[in-house]
């Protein structure tokens, strides 16, 4: 995958996306394997801002029986199974546990019936799975039960507990780039930090996107059939600003969600903890919303929280405040935790499109309706499409639907090549567990690494392999003690795209991922990246200034 700037203004395009988060990206795999000709544009990094905001949980949505809503369940159910075959290697089975207490909408009887319609409804949620990633049925646990695996639950009222499967990202950058990957292969031509500055329609009804290179200041028309705008919380921006709609009577409200990465204190099982805030969505309500405790990567993963945000979208940050809230929360409700914030090793968070009702107030409820809005019904802005998206694990199927209005828009002939029948990038092998087994069996630096990087790249692990085999220094270290080989460097760089040492560090080899690698191994990286990308002096130590960053606390609230 190279930036494409050349080909983005060379010809006419049947669809131009603005926006490379999860919903541009799948939308641009999905147009190109039709046979439509894509260009996406991405101002920052892909996946680099709200698609960044996942709690790495790939829903079945379960919790849509509390809205009555069978068909979204099932719909989730489906796109959970296609998301899991498609990417083996960075989608796995989590179990969770939800406490029961009392015998209303709270104890084990709705629970036990839950689970069995959430076994009916997704009876088939294994026919196409590999049997490492399949999902298990769920089952019920005594009370004693739940408190031998999380003695510090709430045993007022307990009276047993309920464990059902989703799917969970081992890494949900990668797997936001290999819908990137999986569009270029595709024929899609993509480039990241390239910005959006203006559209403007032709009298013949074509349409022109005016972009700027935020890398060389250079300045390009795009054209296209049509706009497709999946900017996240910029969406509005994008038509106002750039497209000359009317901007709205009131500035969009936003939920803002933030998650937190601490030490382990839980078994490897996900718990649902009872918060204070209502859930004012369901029609069967069971109380409050429940906190997530989930494992991950040998840590607990925490959230999600659901507060106001007014401010403009580049004005999010997470502050101290914030993570002392969400510490608070689940001390209160897990009080064994005795969480601080120095047991918090990573944070990320973003904004959501927010519900109507959620009026006044610090709290605020994150809609759960993903809109496909065609504009020239509602803005009069004929040829642009906006995806106002919520839910990763939804986004193949939003992106279908999409492309079946832009395809019909633009009279292209039904193609049975959709996304719903192809493995995404990397996830291209018969087992799990014995590609595994084949790259242990290979040459590796360490066994926890490389089990690491088959969980990365995939298949796509013989890309890295043959720049091994064609440079063995590149199987290094980036540093001394580094696990981290110099050929991953590369190859983010050469083969993905990566222009920045937060690219490299956070969203192609996830060394960040699970908090601050340390200032050597910053250091270590940017210095392998510098004569690649003829970095000066200078330009090295503000990267490394601006990636050591993203691991401190603002101070300042902007709510």
């Amino acid at each position: 995958m190279q930036r494409e700037l050349t080909k983005l203004h060379e010809g006419s395009h049947d669809l131009i996306i603005i926006g490379g988060g999860i919903h541009g990206l799948s939308a641009a795999w999905d147009a190109a394997l039709r046979g439509l000709s894509v260009a996406l544009i991405e101002q920052s990094d892909f996946g680099a801002a709200t698609t960044s905001n996942s709690f790495r949980i790939v829903h079945g949505g379960l919790r849509y029986l509390q809205h009555l809503n069978l068909k979204r369940m099932r719909m989730s159910i489906g796109e959970r199974s296609h998301l899991m075959r498609m990417a083996p290697h960075l989608i796995q089975p989590l179990p969770f546990l939800v406490p029961c207490y009392g015998h209303g909408m709270k104890g084990p009887e709705a629970l036990r019936a839950a689970l069995a319609i959430n076994d009916m409804v997704g009876a088939d949620r294994n026919a196409t799975l590999d049997p490492a990633v399949q999902i298990p049925p769920g089952y019920m646990l005594s009370r004693d039960a739940c408190l031998e695996q999380f003695p510090g639950l709430c045993n007022d009222g307990l009276s047993g507990g309920a464990v059902f499967y989703d799917g969970q990202m081992y890494d949900s950058e990668r797997l936001t780039l290999a819908f990137a990957h999986s569009a270029s292969q595709a024929g899609a031509s993509l480039a990241n930090y390239v910005q959006a500055t203006g559209i403007r329609r032709l009298q013949d009804g074509s349409m022109v996107v005016a972009a700027k290179d935020q890398v060389t200041g250079n300045r390009f028309d795009i054209c296209g059939r049509m706009v497709l705008n999946t900017a996240g919380p910029w969406v509005a921006r994008v038509l106002s600003g750039l497209a000359g709609a009317p901007a709205a009577p009131e500035p969009p409200v936003y939920s803002k969600g933030v998650q937190i990465l601490t030490r382990s204190f839980m078994p490897e099982m996900a718990v649902a903890l009872e918060g204070q805030q209502s859930d004012t969505t369901a029609r069967l309500s069971r109380g409050k919303r429940s906190w997530f405790v989930t494992p991950w990567r040998g840590h607990a993963f925490i959230g999600t929280t659901d507060t106001r945000f007014e401010g403009q979208p580049e004005t999010f940050r997470i502050t101290r405040a914030d993570i002392d809230e969400l510490l608070d929360a689940i001390n209160a409700a897990y009080p064994p935790a005795q969480l601080t914030q120095a047991d918090v090793v990573f944070w990320n968070g973003g904004l959501r499109p927010c519900e109507a009702k959620s009026k006044g107030g610090n709290a605020a409820t994150a809609s759960h309706e993903t809109r496909i809005i065609d504009h020239a019904k509602e803005n009069l802005l004929d040829g642009i499409i906006s995806i106002s998206g919520v839910k990763y694990t939804t986004c193949r199927y939003v992106a279908e639907r999409t492309i079946d209005l832009i395809a019909g828009r633009l009279c292209h002939k039904p193609t049975s090549q959709l996304t719903r029948d192809h493995t995404l990038a990397g996830g291209d092998m018969p087992s799990w567990k014995r590609f595994v087994e084949a790259q242990l069996a290979g040459p590796i630096l360490n066994e926890t690494h490389t089990l690491h990087m088959a969980h990365l790249y995939g298949s796509d692990m013989s890309l890295i392999r043959k720049r091994i085999q064609d440079d063995p220094t590149l199987a290094e270290g980036v540093s001394a003690g580094a696990s981290l080989t110099r050929a991953e460097v590369v190859h983010a760089i050469k083969h993905e795209c990566a222009l920045t040492l937060e690219d490299v560090i956070m969203r192609r080899t996830g060394v960040g991922a699970t908090g601050n690698p340390g200032a050597p191994l910053i250091e270590a990286v940017a210095n392998e990246m510098a004569p690649l990308l003829d970095w000066s002096d200078t330009h090295t130590r503000d990267q490394i200034d601006s990636a050591s960053a993203r691991f401190t606390l603002a101070d300042d609230a902007t709510r």
